[in-house]
């Protein structure tokens, strides 16, 4: 598709940089810098006529083999352009020489992409009006105007309300309370086809403030096509259990988490939801944790199969979905649009052609929703949802394509994206971002990093109901989404229609397509060594990104045998091999000049090769290693190229070790927007000068360093986000070092800390912060385990995390935290919520983790009292 140029655009645009961008190694062929302009005008002609006027290009089948030639032309362009860096770029040179780039090859890339015959084949499909313009427009075109102007989306806030499940809700609550509180265990199958609200009806009923006290025990988990028993009981045990999921519970095995799970169910009432349910195989695998006792428990199941819901229930009733009636069907319709008068009869005439199924509203009504508002556009929807549902054998799966069909080009990528991604999967919003930063497939918005224009592409997303809000943290502030799997049954057969990507399910051998344009990109899944392991000529010379998710490998691998092929990919921009455990980053990762994104794992001796600073494309950069500290990163990573933006250890706390008189010849990181873990020690306000414009900053402390200077914040005028911890050890009455020293920056956003002895009247620096909406302390320890804030302190928080706090005195009311919307306490034993909190108007949730007696009383004390003065909305959630 037409959206594959903005790859090829990128590239274009980062070879005509100036030379004064002295740290990158290499620097283009004068002569040939006019033909690599011509190219990119080209580029960005086709890129924007497909966005905004190729509706013009008569017949609709045209505009799809042009699209399918642009695509296959830009594509071999940029393969050739990345694999001739790659041949020039891996030479052995003295360090910091640069290189001249020559493409003799350059003509025979241009006539082979052929874009000057794509431009006039465009003329000639067009009706007559259109041509003249456009043929002034191709010879006029300029490298001018590539800011993109989209336009401001609103507020993220998904409808919450379920309509037409009224019935529903009534029935399973009766059921699940029971006229019998010591009933025998139930289990309560709901069934359905998929998109009819059996997920939406389970997670209402779980949540549901009156049935949430009634369990002791609550938990919840996703089951899917592809199972996993181990994951399954180890997420219900990190429900369930009231210790903490510790790496000794990790390592047992199944039989062991079986009893585990159990022994923490017996004698307890409890609500299980098992969503999604495929196969009897899964039930049969885990029936044996669940005790059969007179305690009123239930288990909720839902599924689309009847035959997995007898196999479960046995003679228990089922719950079957119905579709909505017309009356329903309209009013969710209504929910999801704003319907004009002029335009009412034909709304009603799309709600109706959904056929009462709630999916097909919400993705009909996301198109309408950036649709022209006229009789004639929604005509057009109306027409194509009756032409689908007319033909019974394709039913709802075409419907949902129409949410595909009207996607603008640049969405199209970022949706079909998700297809790498396994069912059920919850996507983090930062990963998801970085990832199509590193795959060129975001334009720029004017005023707006790379990063935000992700977050603008992932609300439109959102608002076309083709991605869900999984978490969040505030509002604004998205954690993780996750694809209704619907929605993603439809992603992944247009990812394999467009070659898009190639998923790789058990094996790789025999199932390499013929085509090796499907091969740009590698989504492995499951336990699959194989994959990367596999030696491939077609691999190494067209696989721009290798994504493994799930092998989970038990030991390490060498980097260097022979046959881990993955570092001989050449032309990857994206490598994601964290679920594989290295024994360290090889050297020959210098090899992989294009690569623009690395995830990987070591074991915990590993140090960073210097060859990493080779990777001149690079933008993040993130490792995990099985140690929390003594690993040290040289100062390679301050030769590291202008374009790197993003740095995170996980595991792994670095010290920047930097030769006296060496720190004056660093560079200095202008697009580094991430760093986090990195100790801190008397050098790092260096580091801070080295990285004046970064976003989030993560910063530990430990016994065996000495601090003595200041940490100031205060002149980072752009820090939003900082995460600040401690691996070291207190004597009685000694208070965190780094606090101390520190001077926190204004403009934060989010304050993170953890197992931090906090000074005295330090918090009171904290709620000094205006702009401050998250504050997350866990393990802190207070003095005299006490916390009493002050009037006018904390103005803007909306999110405030307590876990594993020792607190006993905590003595706060409706005027400390006046914006408050999210209260999460997890694991605080002798914590109490003061009472007159419930008075907040904006508090909408409290949610307790492994609550104690007085800690629950209290929340249901502040539920009653809001309910007594008729705020019904307050949520109470026990988990």
């Amino acid at each position: 598709m037409a959206y594959n140029l903005e790859s090829l655009a990128q590239i274009l645009h980062q070879l005509l940089l100036p030379d004064h961008h002295s740290r990158r190694p290499w620097f283009l062929d004068p002569s040939q810098t006019s033909d690599f302009q011509s190219l990119l005008t080209k580029s960005y002609f086709l890129r924007d006529f497909f966005q905004h006027s190729s509706s013009s290009i008569t017949p609709p089948q045209a505009r799809t083999t042009l699209e399918s030639r642009i695509r296959d032309a830009a594509c071999h362009a940029e393969a050739i352009i990345s694999s001739h860096l790659a041949d020039k770029l891996t030479i052995p040179r003295i360090k910091g020489q640069r290189v001249m780039i020559p493409f003799p090859d350059l003509l025979r890339v241009i006539n082979d992409i052929q874009f000057e015959r794509i431009l006039e084949d465009i003329v000639k499909l067009m009706d007559e009006s259109h041509q003249t313009q456009v043929r002034r427009r191709i010879d006029s075109t300029t490298e001018s105007s590539q800011i993109v102007s989209t336009s401001q989306f609103s507020d993220l806030n998904p409808d919450q309300i379920v309509l037409g499940l009224a019935d529903d809700l009534i029935q399973l609550k009766h059921r699940l309370l029971g006229q019998d509180p010591d009933s025998k265990l139930e289990i309560l199958p709901i069934v359905g086809m998929g998109g009819i609200g059996k997920t939406t009806l389970a997670r209402t009923l779980y949540d549901d403030p009156v049935l949430t006290p009634h369990f002791d025990i609550r938990g919840w988990v996703t089951i899917s096509q592809t199972f996993n028993v181990r994951e399954i009981l180890l997420s219900l045990i990190k429900q369930v259990s009231p210790e903490k999921l510790t790496d000794e519970i990790i390592k047992k095995d199944d039989s062991e988490l079986i009893v585990r799970l159990y022994q923490n169910l017996w004698g307890r009432r409890f609500l299980i939801v098992l969503d999604d349910v495929w196969s009897p195989k899964v039930w049969d695998e885990i029936k044996t944790i669940f005790p059969d006792e007179a305690t009123g428990s239930r288990i909720v199941v839902t599924t689309r199969e009847r035959s997995v819901a007898n196999f479960v229930a046995g003679n228990d009733e089922q719950h079957h979905m119905k579709f909505l009636n017309e009356s329903e069907s309209w009013n969710l319709f209504c929910r999801k649009v704003f319907v004009e008068k002029p335009l009412i009869n034909i709304g009603r005439k799309i709600a109706k052609g959904c056929r009462g199924l709630p999916l097909a509203i919400h993705v009909v009504g996301g198109v309408l929703a950036r649709a022209d508002r006229t009789i004639e556009s929604w005509r057009r929807v109306a027409d194509d949802v009756c032409s689908t549902m007319a033909n019974s054998d394709a039913q709802f799966s075409n419907i949902l394509s129409l949410s595909y069909n009207h996607l603008p080009d640049y969405l199209r990528p970022c949706f079909l994206y998700m297809s790498t991604f396994p069912e059920d999967h919850e996507i983090q919003s930062s990963k998801l971002v970085n990832l199509w930063v590193a795959e060129g497939f975001l334009k720029p918005i004017s005023g707006k990093s790379l990063e935000d224009a992700a977050e603008v592409y992932l609300k439109e997303l959102v608002e076309r109901n083709l991605l869900l809000v999984c978490k969040i943290e505030a509002k604004r502030n998205v954690k993780t989404y996750i694809m209704h799997d619907l929605l993603r049954d439809l992603c992944l057969r247009k990812a394999e229609e467009e070659k898009f990507v190639f998923v790789v399910g058990k094996s790789i051998r025999g199932f390499i397509p013929s085509d090796a344009a499907q091969l740009r990109r590698l989504s492995v899944r499951g336990c699959n060594r194989e994959a990367c392991f596999h030696e491939s000529v077609d691999l190494a010379s067209v696989t721009h990104t290798f994504l493994l998710n799930s092998l989970n490998c038990s030991y390490f691998v060498d980097p260097d045998q022979p046959h881990l092929y993955v570092f001989r990919m050449r032309l990857l921009k994206v490598l994601d091999i964290l679920a594989l455990k290295l024994v360290d980053l090889p050297e020959s990762v210098e090899q992989l000049v294009n690569l623009r994104y690395i995830a990987a794992r070591f074991q915990l001796d590993s140090k960073l090769p210097s060859s990493i600073s080779a990777l001149c494309n690079l933008q993040t950069l993130i490792f995990s290693q099985e140690q929390y500290f003594g690993a040290t990163v040289e100062e390679i990573l301050f030769e590291m190229p202008e374009f790197l933006r993003h740095v995170r250890y996980k595991g792994i706390y670095p010290l920047y070790h930097v030769r006296d008189g060496e720190w004056e010849k660093l560079a200095v990181q202008e697009n580094l927007q991430t760093l986090s873990y990195v100790a801190v020690d008397n050098q790092f306000p260096k580091i801070l000068e080295a990285t004046p414009n970064l976003k989030t900053l993560g910063i530990f402390e430990h016994e065996e360093m000495s601090l003595s200077v200041c940490i100031d914040l205060s002149r980072m005028d752009k820090l939003e986000v900082l995460k600040c911890r401690s691996l070291s050890t207190y004597p009685k009455d000694e208070y965190s070092t780094l606090l101390c020293f520190l001077i926190l920056a204004p403009w934060l956003k989010k304050l993170s800390l953890r197992n931090l002895r906090i000074p005295p009247k330090w918090m009171g620096k904290v709620g000094a912060l205006h702009n401050l909406q998250i504050l997350k302390l866990r393990g802190c320890i207070f003095r005299h385990l006490a916390w009493e804030p002050s009037e006018g302190e904390f103005v803007e928080l909306r999110l405030l995390v307590l876990e594993n706090l020792d607190l006993m005195k905590w003595e706060a009311d409706a005027t400390h935290y006046p914006r408050l919307e999210h209260l999460v306490i997890r694991d605080c034993g002798k914590l109490e919520i003061p009472c007159d909190l419930g008075n907040i108007m904006t508090l909408e949730t409290i949610e307790l983790h492994r609550p104690t007696l007085g800690l629950r009383e209290s929340a249901r004390k502040i539920q009653d009292e809001q309910a007594e003065l008729g705020n019904d909305s307050l949520q109470v959630r026990y988990l």
